[in-house]
């Protein structure tokens, strides 16, 4: 076996043994673990090689190595993926878990992130994105009593949003708004979420012939159209059990974990943590190591995720957060189960 070689595998013997008990290994039992038909005083050499090229390092003087980002970086990318009886019996697991739900995309994307973090006892963090297919299938109004008026507008993917019109002056029954009703509902069917406001505009001559004596009424409809445009377009943080990160020892000191914390708090550093990952190059999950993440706050940490696509558009991001010991091997092929069965679910919610 050549030296590069032999290297590479006590790298990877070192990681795989390191994520799995915690504890650096002596060379001796490197040598062992890793099947080397060579002497510690070789595998010591190696290691203080692989410590010069920034591979490994030194937890204090007497230990021996751990891993480093770089490590963990070489190592994640010679990964092989799970065996296909792993990656089938993991896809049948996703597949059960999502076979009821079907109601809309917002539930089925936040169920998807509760089962996948009870799977593996990690956070996961989803966040969907604004959809450009996003349309209006119908608008509803419905009298509530002589002063109020609900506003329901659904989206192609069951989201719904809802408002209270107040009703001060105007004397208005429920005939007069399903006529209301059926003319926006012949308006806007269709029409993508983001345009609602401007297809009002366009029409609001026609709209004040038709309905003119119940201004107050329209004039309030206009203002929440914008009002659920952004509502129904704007991206949907959701963090899945944060408090699993208290299980891990890297996380018992309070001051890192408050960190960590304060990032899971924002939605807009949240949604940068999906940006600019480090792709596979086998393809599917894509991850952040250590110190990759552009926030200093996760530098702890690691983030394994995949994007949901449809039609090569992405309408989600969704990953698992924990410290960079991780099984990387293990939480890639969940997040890749998880999205050959999400994209099928979600397929179904296009067509």
């Amino acid at each position: 076996m050549k030296t590069e070689e032999r290297q590479q595998l006590i790298l990877s013997t070192l990681i795989e043994e390191y994520i799995d008990v915690g504890e650096a290994l002596s060379s001796q039992a490197l040598a062992g673990k890793a099947h080397l038909n060579v002497s510690s005083a070789t595998v010591r050499n190696d290691l203080m090689c692989l410590e010069k090229e920034g591979y490994v390092r030194h937890l204090y003087t007497s230990s021996g190595r751990v891993p480093t980002d770089k490590g963990y970086r070489f190592y994640v990318n010679q990964l092989r993926g799970a065996s296909p009886e792993e990656s089938l019996a993991q896809k049948q697991y996703f597949e059960n878990a999502l076979s009821q739900i079907s109601v809309s995309m917002d539930k089925l994307l936040s169920y998807s992130a509760s089962i996948l973090s009870e799977m593996t006892s990690y956070p996961v963090i989803l966040v969907s994105e604004s959809l450009q297919r996003n349309m209006v299938k119908f608008v509803q109004l419905v009298l509530l009593n002589i002063h109020q008026v609900m506003m329901v507008i659904m989206n192609n993917f069951g989201e719904n949003y809802e408002e209270i019109i107040p009703i001060y002056q105007e004397k208005i029954d429920q005939e007069i708004l399903n006529k209301m009703t059926e003319y926006l509902n012949n308006l806007f069917h269709d029409v993508a979420v983001e345009d609602l406001g401007l297809i009002f505009d366009q029409n609001v001559e026609e709209t004040l012939s038709r309905f003119g004596s119940f201004d107050q009424v329209l004039s309030r409809i206009s203002g929440l159209l914008n009002k659920s445009a952004h509502r129904l377009s704007t991206p949907n943080v959701v963090v899945e059990n944060e408090k699993k990160l208290l299980t891990f020892p890297e996380f018992q000191d309070i001051e890192t974990l408050q960190k960590i914390l304060s990032v899971l708090e924002d939605e807009k550093k949240i949604c940068d943590m999906f940006i600019g990952g480090y792709e596979s190059p086998r393809g599917g999950a894509q991850s952040r190591i250590g110190q990759e993440h552009d926030l200093p706050e996760l530098a702890s940490t690691s983030l394994v995720y995949s994007d949901v696509l449809v039609d090569g558009q992405k309408i989600a991001s969704i990953g698992l957060l924990g410290p960079t010991r991780m099984d990387y091997c293990q939480m890639m092929s969940r997040i890749n189960s998880l999205l050959a069965t999400l994209g099928d679910k979600v397929q179904k919610l296009f067509t």
